[in-house]
């Protein structure tokens, strides 16, 4: 029997930099400040949280867990991918309601079909704990046996 990978879905920041950059990128220079003042700078801020968010789970649990990033824009692809994610892990009928009405504020963070996190940007401790409660274990009975 094969177990599922948990699902993570990271929905970021809704608006774009002037250069459309992602999390990943920067828009800097010159031309990234109007008035002396940095253009955007909570957006920026939120958008590098969820890549830190983002190395995170790629260090600590690699392609054991499905991770997903996508912009809340993107609805032909974020609501059949939630939708998927509440039938194939059957959370609560309160959170799959929640996941797929969308009663969730961006940035959010979905675990197995259910909004863990929404409004702000997870700390690393608390995105490790939420997915690693999603893991389910699986028993090996020899090395049971062995430790009785």
């Amino acid at each position: 029997m094969t177990m599922q990978k948990p699902s993570v879905i990271l929905i970021r920041e809704t608006e774009e930099q002037v250069a459309s950059s992602g999390c990943c990128g920067k828009f800097e220079g010159d031309f990234a400040r109007c008035a002396g003042e940095w253009v955007f700078p909570e957006r920026r801020q939120i958008k590098e949280s969820m890549g830190a968010v983002t190395r995170w789970l790629k260090e600590e649990f690699g392609d054991a867990v499905e991770l997903t990033i996508v912009d809340p824009r993107n609805q032909l692809y974020l609501v059949p991918k939630i939708v998927r994610d509440v039938w194939r892990f059957r959370p609560s009928l309160g959170a799959a309601l929640r996941s797929v009405c969308l009663a969730f504020s961006f940035p959010a963070v979905l675990v197995n079909g259910a909004v863990k996190f929404s409004r702000r940007v997870p700390a690393r401790e608390e995105i490790l704990q939420a997915v690693f409660a999603a893991i389910p274990l699986a028993f090996n009975s020899d090395a049971v046996t062995e430790a009785i």
